[in-house]
């Protein structure tokens, strides 16, 4: 698709979730509480999260992969499209754990469900790639004014998210509605994976350690350069306004 990456949105905004028992097995074993849960389940951990090709599903891989070197020899991993499966899932016991962003997290710990975070993806790759904004070309070579305006907006949203995190849960409770209430949203905006940005070189390396997993997946047939995925020109020349 002819766009690029025009900015970022957040950036080590996932966490780890797993059920309480294991969470206690992490503590005391840390990667070998994989094999020792299986040896106490006779099955495999399983991880319910987002699609393959999706930033939860890289995260994961390479945090079980790279960070903890266990792979996925005792665990599995079922791939569900959206935040509310994955919740079912954990919540009806047909998941031990997840990798995922909030408010889940927060909504999860406030109903007093039996899981804990053992880690977030900033712990591993500290400028991991959260959201973006991608942008098509024809915006900025058409209409670059418009381009800037969208860019700008997205600039003051995120100062209002991290200078006045209880006016922005106002308006990200309106949104999810009953789903999620203005105490939750502000909980959930100020938690510790709640990192939001602009600025899309800040998530680069990142972003291209997460081709490089992807292509070791086998999900693309070859590595894509952070140069074709990001064009921070129009940022560069929104800070120089």
């Amino acid at each position: 698709m002819p766009g690029k990456v025009t900015a970022a949105n957040q950036t080590g905004g996932f966490a780890v979730l797993t059920s309480e028992e294991f969470a206690s097995l992490y503590d005391e074993h840390g990667a070998a509480a994989f094999e020792k849960f299986r040896s106490q389940h006779d099955r495999p951990f399983r991880f319910s999260t987002f699609p393959k090709g999706s930033v939860a599903y890289v995260l994961l891989r390479q945090w079980l992969d790279e960070e903890l070197g266990v792979g996925t020899g005792n665990v599995t991993i079922e791939n569900m499209a959206g935040l509310g499966p994955v919740r079912r899932a954990l919540l009806s016991g047909n998941a031990d754990g997840t990798l995922i962003m909030e408010p889940i997290p927060t909504v999860l710990e406030a109903r007093d469900a039996p899981f804990r975070r053992i880690t977030h993806t900033g712990e591993f790759i500290p400028d991991s790639p959260g959201g973006i904004m991608f942008m098509h070309d024809r915006v900025w070579d058409e209409n670059p004014d418009i381009a800037r305006a969208v860019l700008r907006q997205h600039r003051n949203a995120t100062a209002l998210i991290n200078d006045r995190p209880a006016e922005a849960a106002k308006s990200v409770s309106g949104a999810f509605g009953d789903r999620l209430s203005r105490t939750l949203a502000q909980q959930a905006i100020r938690s510790p994976v709640s990192n939001y940005i602009t600025d899309p070189r800040a998530i680069v390396g990142g972003t291209e350690l997460c081709v490089e997993r992807m292509h070791a997946l086998g999900q693309i047939s070859e590595t894509v350069s952070t140069d074709d995925i990001f064009e921070p020109s129009l940022y560069r020349d929104l800070k120089t306004q």
